[in-house]
C-alpha cells in the first residue's frame, strides 16, 4: 500500500513540475505599427498595429487588434538565427523586404537577445525574384557601316 501511495505522489510531483515548467516558458512578442501594406504568404496585412508573437522556433503569429474586437491573425514561417558574434541586439527592429510596391517581412531583431528571426520568403516572392534575374536577351545582327 505504501509503494502504491509513493507512486501516486511521484506522478503528482512530475505532473505539477511539468505544468510549472510549461507555465514558465517565455515566448517572444513584438508590437509594431505598420504604416504600409505587408504581404504574408497569400494574405495582405493592412496598415495598423500588430503583435508578432512566437508560436515556436519555426513559426510566429501576426495578430491585428490583439486586445479588441475584429481580431485577426496569420501565421508566418521563420527561422531563429543567432546575431552576429552572438551579440545582443541594441534595439528591437522589424526589417522589410521591398519588391516593387510590395513589402514582405524579412528579419526581426530583439533588444537584449543574441538571436532574432528570419522570415521565410513566400513562394510568390521567390518566383518574382527568379523572373527578375532571368533577363531576356535578343540576338542581333552586327555590321560595320561607312560613316
Amino acid at each position: 500500500m505504501l509503494v502504491k501511495k509513493a507512486c501516486w505522489i511521484s506522478w503528482i510531483v512530475i505532473g505539477v513540475s511539468l505544468g510549472v515548467a510549461t507555465a514558465q516558458t517565455r515566448l517572444d512578442q513584438v508590437t509594431v505599427h505598420l504604416s504600409f501594406r505587408v504581404t504574408v504568404g497569400d494574405k495582405v496585412l493592412e496598415p495598423g498595429e500588430y503583435r508578432i508573437r512566437q508560436v515556436n522556433d519555426n513559426l510566429v503569429q501576426i495578430i491585428r487588434n490583439a486586445s479588441g474586437a475584429g481580431q485577426s491573425s496569420v501565421e508566418a514561417p521563420v527561422v531563429q538565427v543567432i546575431t552576429e558574434f552572438n551579440d545582443p541586439a541594441k534595439e528591437t527592429k522589424v526589417i522589410f523586404h521591398r519588391f516593387g510596391d510590395d513589402y514582405y517581412f524579412d528579419k526581426m531583431s530583439l533588444q537584449g537577445k543574441g538571436y532574432g528571426y528570419l522570415f521565410l520568403q513566400p513562394e510568390g516572392l521567390k518566383a518574382r525574384e527568379r523572373e527578375r534575374r532571368e533577363s531576356p536577351a535578343l540576338s542581333g545582327k552586327y555590321e560595320q557601316v561607312s560613316g
